[in-house]
């Protein structure tokens, strides 16, 4: 990813930070996608999901600096969701 890129991630996430219902309005398209996607959703606590969306963007941020525990937590997330 080059530099440019990483910036420009970095300012579309503060904007949408900024958007109160940028994280609702995201759950409410994702899982209009289909059922599939619906069914794997349907016993999720959303207030928790919502946090951890957000948290998982703000580690990308922290990995695409450098930061070493950003990229580790990253991946472990990454297995979980195979």
């Amino acid at each position: 990813m080059t530099k440019d890129s990483r910036k420009v991630f970095k300012e579309s996430l503060s904007r949408c930070k900024q958007r109160p219902n940028f994280v609702d309005q995201f759950y409410d398209r994702f899982l209009a996608t289909s059922n599939e996607v619906k069914v794997k959703f349907v016993r999720t606590n959303f207030s928790v999901q919502k946090i951890k969306l957000l948290k998982s963007l703000e580690m990308t941020v922290l990995a695409l600096e450098g930061v070493p525990q950003a990229m580790r937590e990253l991946e472990e997330r990454a297995l979980t969701h195979s």
